[in-house]
């Protein structure tokens, strides 16, 4: 039953306290109602403290962590609550649930006070502001600060794919925005590293993890797959893909996982090379995985000539001209709809430290001159469309290194 006090309407609960207390004046003079048993200080306090529980409030943050000038939304909402106020340079405006947008110069810890007839609580939240503002085109193209661990156990596993291993970083600021990698035609990403010598000297052709230890030492999260088969298609491996996807997922909320409760898990980008860069392409297509936020397909091979008019997600290629698989790259770029954000950086031919120009993506931490570009496109574009980061967008630009360079809707 409620009531309409002043311009609030209040519980008749709270009332009780003011009846309770009459009751007491009247039994302490003689009265008696042989269906009450309230004859103490006592009993009327624990009658009180029933009937009005204790405020219980939430006050959260989204996202936890920011960069320098960004914002963050607080978020909060208070029951059994007369009033509540805030503190540290923030309003709630004394309502019992909403959010607030605020832009700390610093890490701070925001605080909210509800009070009501059962009593105060207090909850409070911190805001990280990331210190790493050094970022420059060469802290871009080189391991990065953090930590990294990997792990295969409690995976969820599939029809889809196989082998399924996650590297993360160990001392970041969570949660993490995430990359699943599937490799090209006959490859696995457990093949030791390949070599080549050209001219007298020595090169790493191929070096899957190479892209796994780099992304997770900037703070990615990353989980490598191999198909099914390793003859797979880029269809099939665009189903791995997202099978894949929908597993890492998952361990946001698996207990006893290293990342539960540590990852953004529709902030998830699908990488690949080769058949596995189409597959990447095939699974954003697809349009029913809510958890693919991005695309960065590596010298990418499709099985079809078939355009991909469902990719909404900001995609990224890089390729190189010569590649023996594919020709024309900028033409393939076409088949991504123009109203999509996305970036091609085909790099010019290299033969002097490259039997194939269709490997040229997959050594980010390599000694080929190419190397360290491909490093700092390929973690840039994940920083500005995953995290947000703008200050990696500067490093989103043509070069003389590249043949072909396209930014649409950036």
């Amino acid at each position: 039953m409620n009531v309409l006090i002043g311009s609030h309407r209040k519980n008749l609960a709270y009332l009780r306290p003011l009846f309770l207390l009459s009751l007491l004046a009247v039994a302490s003079c003689g009265g008696s109602d042989e269906n009450m048993s309230l004859t103490s200080k006592a009993d009327i306090q624990a009658a009180v403290g029933a009937t009005a529980p204790a405020p219980t409030l939430s006050l959260t943050a989204s996202p936890a962590s920011i960069a320098p000038g960004d914002s963050t939304v607080l978020n909060w909402n208070a029951t059994n609550a007369d009033r509540c106020s805030s503190s540290e340079g923030w309003t709630n405006g004394n309502t019992f649930s909403g959010a607030y947008s605020v832009t700390p110069l610093a890490t701070t810890t925001y605080s909210m006070v509800c009070a009501g007839a059962g009593g105060n609580t207090v909850k409070s939240v911190t805001v990280t502001v990331e210190t790493q503002t050094g970022i420059t085109s060469d802290s871009a193209s080189k391991v990065g600060s953090y930590s990294v661990a990997s792990y295969t156990s409690g995976i969820a596993t599939s029809s889809a794919y196989r082998i399924p291993k996650i590297w993360y970083p160990t001392n970041g600021t969570a949660p993490y925005a995430a990359v699943v990698f599937i490799p090209g035609f006959e490859d696995s990403y457990t093949d030791p590293a390949y070599s080549v010598t050209i001219s007298g000297r020595r090169f790493v052709e191929t070096d899957f993890q190479q892209w796994a230890t780099f992304l997770a030492s900037h703070g990615f999260v990353v989980m490598y797959i191999n198909p099914a088969d390793l003859q797979d298609n880029a269809d099939d491996r665009g189903l791995a893909l997202s099978a894949a996807v929908n597993a890492l997922a998952a361990e946001n909320t698996r207990g006893g996982s290293p990342l539960a409760g540590k990852l953004l898990v529709n902030k998830i980008a699908v990488m690949g090379h080769s058949y596995g860069g189409a597959g990447a392409l095939m699974a954003a297509d697809a349009g029913n995985n809510s958890h693919i936020a991005a695309v960065l397909a590596l010298s990418p091979v499709p099985s079809s000539s078939d355009p991909y008019p469902g990719d909404r997600v900001p995609t990224m290629i890089l390729s190189a001209v010569g590649d023996p698989y594919l020709s024309n790259f900028p033409q393939f770029f076409t088949r991504i709809p123009s109203s999509t954000t996305k970036v091609l950086a085909n790099f010019k031919s290299d033969w002097s430290s490259w039997q194939s120009m269709h490997h040229i993506t997959l050594t980010p931490l390599g000694t080929h001159l190419t190397d360290p570009e491909v490093a700092r496109l390929g973690l840039s574009f994940l920083e500005v469309y995953l995290y947000g980061d703008t200050r990696y967008k500067p490093f989103l630009v043509n070069s003389a290194n590249l043949a072909n360079f396209e930014y649409v809707n950036p």
